[in-house]
């Protein structure tokens, strides 16, 4: 299983988390969009936390989180 970019698609489409999930839905074809969200909302997964959202993304880009999940779990 690989890491997957989210930070890109949060910064685009912050306000349209179902867009986001649209991303996922060919990784996931089983699901539809609506689902994937319910299930990242219901398990804590993603929340719109307002005004510091972007802001948040971007020190999660700026501290390479993506990149050292990567690492962690072994994917180059």
């Amino acid at each position: 299983m690989g890491v997957i970019r989210t930070d890109k698609w949060l910064l685009d489409w912050y306000d349209e988390p179902i867009k986001i999930c649209e991303q996922l839905k060919t990784n996931l074809m089983v699901f539809t969009p609506f689902e994937i969200y319910q299930y990242f909302t219901l398990h804590g997964m993603y929340r719109r936390t307002l005004q510091e959202g972007n802001e948040r993304i971007r020190n999660l880009q700026k501290n390479k989180v993506w990149e050292k999940e990567k690492q962690q779990i072994g994917v180059t």
